[in-house]
């Protein structure tokens, strides 16, 4: 399963409302593939949370580490650019959504996100925490 940023983010960082679903989404995956970018959306992400004063810089440091071990397949972007950016450019999508998009193609599987618009624009390589849980 490839893990967008999103879910990371939820259940290491404990958003309410969302973190218990996020984390039972990552415990339940067998395997957890990433391309490599992620861990520049992860600091990104941590970054505002920490920045807005609900969660020190070590709480920070913490998650991402945390996240790190989930991971068990890392794939280097360069590795995807080019089918992300056919993807990005037919469904007319950010291209750091298409670099996740094209590695679920590539793994035959899908990336499972809470981002609405990524799942409208690639419905066949995106599922949500609530229909992968339910499977």
């Amino acid at each position: 399963m490839v893990v967008d940023t999103n879910v990371f983010v939820y259940a290491l960082l404990r958003v309410e409302g969302l973190y218990q679903e996020a984390g039972d989404t990552i415990e339940a995956a067998d395997r957890i593939i990433v391309p490599d970018s992620i861990w520049a959306e992860m600091v990104s992400s941590v970054w505002q949370w920490v920045r807005a004063g609900h969660h020190s810089l070590a709480e920070g440091v913490d998650a991402l580490e945390r996240g790190a071990a989930f991971v068990t397949d890392e794939i280097q972007t360069k590795e995807l650019w080019e089918r992300a950016l056919q993807l990005a450019v037919s469904a007319n999508h950010p291209p750091y959504d298409a670099i996740f998009a094209a590695l679920a193609e590539r793994e035959g599987t899908r990336v499972v996100t809470y981002d609405q618009r990524f799942r409208l624009a690639f419905p066949d390589l995106t599922v949500s925490p609530t229909e992968f849980l339910a499977r």
